[in-house]
């Protein structure tokens, strides 16, 4: 657990996409696709990626390794006043209209070493996809669920109720739809190596749906048998 520098790790869609089928096997192509556009909006298709962070998550400095980098954010706009007010030498408006301009919304500026500007660092792409998806399983749950079925539309709505971005529903959705409509273009090999639809159930192994057709087989055949005795009486 310790601070790092923000080493810059940019990686291709086809790169994470194959990462995001190894990690999470039978993974439909649809929920690759939403996977893909999630992570190419946070990190500008991989290339403002910093130290293998998938999503851009933030810490606390209080486990794993952190680094801080400059970021914007879009908060409310008593939010930002609130941050400017109290720490003006790492917290400025983005854009000097919305000092002025009356939107509920602002984009703000925040500069290191503001808690805001703190990130989680990772050792390896592998490490930063399976802290990404262990993430959104546990924090994120229903957002995870509308991706696992494919719902865009779903998907953006859950994740603002859950708290995962500070823009408008209209916003996020604008930009993450722009995005999906070209991941197909940035990662032909990831999309053509995902199966169509989910090709098994999330979190079971083909060995354990063996089993379970094995106990149902054992199930039918005793049913049967005590069928035939209670017949011969």
């Amino acid at each position: 657990m310790a601070r790092v520098d923000a080493t810059p790790t940019p990686v291709t869609a086809d790169e994470i996409g194959l990462e995001f089928l190894r990690q999470v096997p039978g993974l439909s192509r649809t929920s690759l696709r939403m996977l893909l556009a999630h992570w190419a909006s946070e990190t500008r298709w991989g290339q403002s990626m910093i130290r293998f962070n998938v999503g851009n998550k933030k810490s606390a400095g209080t486990s794993g390794d952190w680094c801080f980098f400059s970021c914007t954010e879009v908060v409310p706009r008593a939010t930002a006043e609130r941050l400017i007010d109290s720490d003006p030498g790492h917290v400025t408006f983005e854009h000097a209209e919305d000092a002025e301009n009356g939107k509920a919304n602002v984009e703000i500026r925040i500069e290191p070493e503001h808690p805001w500007s703190r990130f989680a660092a990772f050792p390896s792409l592998a490490a930063g996809v399976a802290d990404y998806l262990a993430m959104m399983k546990r924090t994120f749950p229903s957002s995870w669920d509308a991706l696992l079925s494919g719902d865009e539309q779903s998907y953006a709505e859950t994740l603002k109720s859950e708290h995962y971005y500070t823009a408008s529903v209209e916003d996020y959705q604008r930009l993450f739809l722009g995005v999906l409509a070209s991941v197909d273009r940035h990662a032909p090999a990831a999309i053509a190596a995902a199966p169509e639809v989910a090709s098994a159930p999330f979190g079971s192994s083909p060995q354990s749906g063996s089993l379970g057709l094995a106990a149902l087989f054992l199930l039918l055949a005793g049913g049967a048998y005590l069928l035939r005795r209670k017949a011969r009486r």
